[in-house]
């Protein structure tokens, strides 16, 4: 198990322990939202080539949200697909999953944590890009006065291979 996975784990843990008794929520939360995108991009790079991002896609996200007292834990999932206009470029899925936990410690004091898997997401420097991430939130919120701090943390794989078609001897 990564640190991710444990750090998932600890999640869960906690959140079990605070929902208690029998995760009997005040409040639960389901979604399903769908979207539809498209992008126009055209950029040249430095050895003269050209990368054409522009393309069409669609998404769907779902998830689910337990609410006890001060607590709150979520679920999220989501999966896209963007088909690209360039035929050398292949069409391109990415899926995600967060879990979070969230506590008001005071009535003015908030505190959440959240981990995420991210597969192939787009990003500029990668062709394909795997991203795990963990983030601690912390916040103050006493009208009119808000602050908040984050941090997080992630690891990316990068998958740098040009995509090739044809046929070769």
């Amino acid at each position: 198990m990564n640190q991710v996975g444990r750090f998932l784990a600890a999640i869960f843990a906690i959140g079990a322990l605070s929902a208690t008794p029998a995760l009997a929520a005040d409040e639960t939360d389901v979604w399903l939202e769908a979207e539809a995108r498209a992008a126009y991009s055209d950029r040249a790079v430095v050895d003269g080539d050209s990368i054409e991002a522009s393309g069409a896609g669609v998404g769907i996200d779902a998830g689910f949200e337990w609410k006890n007292g001060r607590t709150a834990i979520q679920f999220d999932l989501g999966a896209a697909v963007f088909e690209f206009t360039d035929e050398n470029r292949d069409t391109r899925t990415s899926t995600r999953a967060v879990a979070s936990l969230a506590r008001q410690v005071a009535d003015d004091i908030a505190i959440s944590v959240s981990a995420g898997h991210w597969d192939d997401i787009t990003t500029l420097e990668a062709r394909r890009t795997d991203q795990d991430a963990i983030a601690v939130e912390i916040g103050y919120d006493k009208r009119p006065h808000r602050v908040r701090a984050s941090a997080q943390y992630r690891e990316r794989e990068y998958e740098s291979v040009t995509p090739s078609r044809g046929s070769g001897m």
